[in-house]
Formats: structure tokens, sequence, C-alpha cells
């Protein structure tokens, strides 16, 4: 089995990002003058993500969680790599400003990207929008429009050779998502239905051998999307981007490929 990992060890001992060593480093590459403050995001469930800001000007940083996980897990510099490529493409992402992988700096790799000032939607809708049907339908169209926009990508064509491997996607995610559960095992309560199906995913799994030249997104749901404010457009959120997660954006991979097994033969039977 793959080896948990996770950040070095002296990086426990320092704050997730220390002002001051992020200033020094920052200074003389981005506009504004004085000293950078840095505010955590408390909100989401992957990698950590700060507020940065100088003179009135704000930025968004990315970096990997603490604690033990797999070794290309909470991949920041990856995230980096697909907005980077998206810049010149019709895809609503934001723009990123630098990436750095010198973890003398603040004891792991991280980047920076712009902010884009707008809602999450997760267990209900904007006041706002709940009592307006139009405005909801909208969204929806939205969303569909901004996955449109992500299927279109050629990424071989914007620069994501090598960025993934299309083929022997599911057999991966059975594999991966079994070492999670192992690691996780560790820490949690006994899960012999979970550990059961597992098992038999992993043994009847079909092989994946198709390529896609496009770049779709592998799911969609309300808490993976943002909006801006009334009248504003709708934006897939780009946490997915890590090699790690369920929202992850995986070349070759399509929604078309995601389904509803509980009826399929040979499934599984119920918790015993």
């Amino acid at each position: 089995m793959t080896e948990a990992t996770g950040p070095r060890t002296e990086d426990a001992e320092r704050p997730l990002v220390d002002p001051e060593a992020l200033s020094r480093y920052l200074d003389d590459k981005l506009p504004g003058e004085g000293a950078f403050q840095v505010e955590r995001h408390r909100a989401g469930h992957s990698n950590e993500t700060f507020f940065v800001r100088r003179s009135g000007l704000e930025w968004v940083l990315r970096r990997p969680p603490r604690g033990a996980f797999l070794p290309t897990a909470h991949d920041v510099l990856r995230e980096h790599r697909v907005l980077s490529a998206l810049a010149d493409t019709p895809v609503r992402a934001p723009g990123t400003v630098l990436a750095c992988d010198d973890e003398d700096v603040i004891g792991v790799p991280f980047y920076l990207m712009e902010k884009m000032d707008d809602l999450v939607v997760r267990d209900r809708l904007p006041a706002y929008v709940e009592d307006d049907e139009a405005e909801r339908r909208r969204m929806g169209e939205e969303l569909v429009d901004a996955l449109a926009e992500l299927h279109d990508v050629d990424w071989q064509a914007v620069g994501l050779q090598g960025w993934g491997r299309p083929a022997g996607y599911l057999e991966r995610q059975v594999r991966r998502w079994g070492g999670q559960l192992d690691l996780a095992k560790r820490f949690t309560r006994p899960l012999p239905d979970l550990v059961r199906i597992g098992r038999w995913l992993a043994a009847t799994t079909r092989p994946t051998t198709w390529c896609s030249r496009r770049s779709p997104r592998s799911d969609c749901s309300p808490s993976s999307i943002g909006r801006c404010p009334p009248s504003g457009t709708l934006w897939p959120t780009w946490a997915g981007c890590s090699s790690s997660g369920a929202r992850r954006t995986t070349p070759g991979t399509s929604t078309s490929r995601v389904w509803d097994r509980s009826s399929a033969p040979g499934s599984p039977p119920g918790p015993s």
C-alpha cells in the first residue's frame, strides 16, 4: 500500500502561513507597499485557503493542509498549472499570480491567484433567488454553460500534456480511495460496509482504455460552484484541480461515466 505522507516535520512548528516570511518573499513580486496581511478562510474541506492583502489589493493563497495524506494528494502546484492553462480560454476561472515550490518560504509549496467575489451555494439558495423562478432557471443554464466551456477545452492544446492519464482512470480512483480509506481507518470507527464495497469495486471495475481530447469536470454539485451577486455570472470553483478530492478536474473523464450502480447486475448486497 502507498504510504501516507505530509508536510515536512518543521512545518508543524510554524504557522500555516507566516506573514513575515511571506511578506519577504512577495515584497518585490506584487504591487503595493508595506507588510502583507494574511487572513485564513475558514470554509472549505480541501487545501488551506488564505486572503492576502496589501495597499487595498487582495489575492488568494492556496497551500496543502497539515497531516498525513497520500503523496500526490493536495498538490496545489497542480491547481496552479490547470488554472494557468485556462487563462486564454473562455472557461470562467480566476487568473493565477505566481507559484512557489520553495518550501523554505512558508514550509510547503503554495500559489496565489486573483480573488473573485461571489457566493457559494451550499445547503440553500440565496434569499433573493428562492422566490425568483426565472433567476433559478438562469443559474441552472449558467451552470450548464460553464461546464460546456470546460468540456470544450482541448487540454493538449493548452499545454496540459502529461498532466493526467486518461486510460485507467476508474481503476486508479478505486485504488486511490481505497488508500484513503485505509488511512482514515486509523482515526475512525470500524467501517465494514465501506470496506466491503471497496473490495467489490476493486473486483468489478471495468478497465478504461479510452481517451478524450477534451477536459471535462468529473462531477458537479451546488457546493462546487460560485456565483457573483445578483445578475452576475456563475463560476465553477477550482478546489477540485488538486489530485485529491472528489471534485477533481481530470482530462479524459466525463460526467457520462458517473452512474447509479445500485441496480446493476452483480451489485453488492445491502448491509448485513
